[in-house]
């Protein structure tokens, strides 16, 4: 069986450029999915929580981008 690759949430904020106080926000208003696993000390995300955190991100920045213009 093949090892389910985990990332912590300052992986997660890394790799989607977000700020981790942005992304427990988005996360207690129900922007984004629940995280995979949590512990008591941390949140374990996996891939398919950090493929559709950067889909929310990119669609964040897509509408954002379209306020402005």
């Amino acid at each position: 069986m093949d090892e389910v690759k985990m990332y912590k949430t300052s992986q997660i904020c890394d790799k989607v450029k977000v700020s981790k106080n942005t992304l427990l926000k988005w996360l207690d208003r129900g922007f984004i999915d629940p995280p995979a696993e949590r512990t008591v000390y941390q949140f374990l995300w996996s891939e398919e929580n950090l493929s559709n955190i950067q889909s929310y991100v990119n669609r964040r920045t897509r509408g954002e981008a379209k306020q402005q213009g």
